[in-house]
């Protein structure tokens, strides 16, 4: 399999002002193969084929995107100590700029942490980030999803768009992508492509425990004191799925286009169930209200132009991509 990382860590200017890097983008490729087989699964089973190509980040979002994002959608949040949705629990309103809008910085001592977040904010996130990171109003509102449809029935049950508009740029993965990505090796079983149990690229669990002592994944470890440097996204970037993305174990739970949360986390989990929840017929999927924050993004998008891609190249040659690698 080749996977390409397109567009990675690649630092935006736009309207004159430089943004955060975007994070490394994954190439998956689509086509037909078997799909998951989990009769005891029901939201997994028959599950993880994607025909058309597309990409997904290599690891998930972290609270240094998400300062610059909640200061860029801080004029619109109303109750900013209450709206954990939005802001989260990594961050804090610090100050006040000259117009009395706050100035949100993260708590933690690392930008490199996921970061905890509701399926509505996440969505606003990616409008935002479609809309070239505009910091009106209507950049956070239209665009992928139409937040207008964010209402909720007497009975409970939302009314979202889950599904992106045509023509969006990034948006919040389906659980078909996200099992894809997280679990499916075309190159397995001489080509015809094959699903592992495990997202490490392997049928054996994953080893918990720190990254420098041998360790593979920090789900459940938040139990015990530990170095935030084994919470960031990247930690274990020796332990990939066969995709090519990282801590899909630990991290934290991630949101998909369906409304539930997938994987396994550092924190809530006792030892004993990661690897049951782990598995391909995992037992992590459980549907979350929109507006909790309750998971976190590991953002997909579209696979750029021809000339998108040119445009990519001529910013590299400007310095502005950092790199551009195949593997």
């Amino acid at each position: 399999m080749t996977r390409c990382i397109l567009a990675g860590a690649m630092a935006l200017t736009i309207a004159g002002k430089a943004y955060s890097a975007m994070p490394n983008l994954l190439l998956i490729e689509g086509g037909v193969h078997a799909p998951i087989s989990a009769p005891n699964n029901f939201f997994r089973d028959g599950r993880g084929v994607v025909e058309s190509d597309y990409r997904i980040a290599q690891t998930e979002l972290t609270t240094g995107d998400w300062t610059e994002f909640l200061n860029a959608y801080a004029p619109f949040i109303e109750n900013p100590l209450f709206d954990v949705g939005t802001v989260g629990y990594a961050h804090l309103p610090h100050g006040e700029d000259e117009n009395g809008v706050p100035i949100f910085v993260n708590a933690t001592s690392s930008d490199r942490t996921p970061v905890l977040v509701s399926w509505e904010a996440s969505a606003r996130y990616c409008n935002w980030l479609h809309n070239d990171r505009r910091t009106d109003r209507d950049a956070f509102e239209t665009g992928v999803y139409d937040t207008s449809t964010f209402t909720t029935n007497p009975d409970g049950s939302p009314n979202h768009q889950r599904d992106p508009s045509p023509g969006a740029r990034f948006w919040i993965p389906t659980a078909d992508q996200w099992l894809k990505a997280a679990y499916f090796d075309p190159d397995g079983n001489d080509g015809e492509g094959r699903w592992w149990n495990y997202p490490n690229g392997s049928d054996e669990p994953l080893v918990i425990g720190l990254p420098n002592e041998g360790g593979e994944t920090n789900a459940s470890i938040g139990f015990d004191p530990a170095p935030i440097t084994a919470f960031e996204v990247d930690a274990y970037d020796h332990v990939q799925s066969a995709a090519g993305l990282f801590s899909v174990s630990g991290g934290l739970s991630e949101l998909v286009a369906e409304g539930n949360v997938m994987g396994s986390e550092a924190w809530l989990l006792p030892e004993i169930v990661v690897p049951l929840v782990d598995h391909l017929h995992g037992l992590s999927d459980r549907y979350v209200d929109p507006w909790r924050a309750i998971g976190t993004l590991r953002l997909a998008a579209a696979v750029p132009s021809p000339s998108s891609t040119a445009a990519i190249a001529a910013l590299g040659l400007l310095g502005s991509v950092r790199r551009r690698r195949c593997r």
